[in-house]
């Protein structure tokens, strides 16, 4: 189902920049976090952030880098215990079931039409550290409904998080979905580009 907003308004407003605050803080000084390509993010219309996945630490290494709110979806096990349930609420998480979720689709495109901007990752899933995965057809779906822009991201050494390896976060140029006739080839489009920003990441 859709996701519920907090009840609290004053708790979100008060939460997502304290958090964002203190968890670029933390990848900053334990990581070395390092941004570039900020300026190929639109501050502000529907778009669609789309990243490369290694690790949980990716949706909050985005939500810090990125000069914008953000929503993201999150495995629906994660709100079970209604505590953690409603921080991450507060912090733009919406819940999704893996096995398909079309109120979690429909969801995404709400946000995206008012305006709104959403982590999707095309690969669909966590990859092994230093792979890329086939991008699903998902965020290709998304772009071409919406119509938003999806702005391709690369996350470096994320998957190496526990062994406190630098990490850094590039955002690429913006991709049109209505430069593509199909889901499938604006999805591939989205990991090319990924890929590029890894050979040029892996070679820095």
């Amino acid at each position: 189902m859709p996701s519920e907003r907090p009840t609290a308004p004053w708790a979100q407003c008060l939460l997502y920049p304290g958090v964002r605050l203190l968890a670029y803080l933390v990848f900053k000084l334990g990581w070395g976090l390092k941004v570039s390509g900020v300026e190929n993010v639109p501050t502000s219309g529907p778009l669609i952030v789309a990243p490369n996945h290694q690790s949980y630490a990716d949706p909050p290494l985005v939500g810090v880098a990125i000069p914008r709110e953000v929503h993201f979806l999150a495995k629906q096990e994660l709100f079970v215990f209604k505590p953690f349930g409603w921080i991450i609420r507060c912090l733009n998480a919406h819940p999704l079931n893996r096995a398909g979720d079309i109120a979690a689709f429909r969801e995404a495109a709400r946000i995206i039409k008012a305006g709104g901007a959403i982590i999707m990752f095309p690969e669909g899933r966590r990859m092994d550290p230093g792979v890329l995965g086939t991008a699903k057809a998902g965020v290709g779906m998304l772009a071409r409904l919406t119509r938003a822009p999806v702005v391709p991201v690369y996350i470096h050494n994320s998957g190496y998080i526990l062994r406190l390896r630098r990490v850094s976060v590039r955002f690429g140029e913006k991709v049109d979905p209505a430069a593509f006739e199909s889901h499938d080839e604006l999805a591939a489009e989205v990991m090319r580009r990924i890929a590029r920003m890894k050979e040029d990441a892996d070679r820095s």
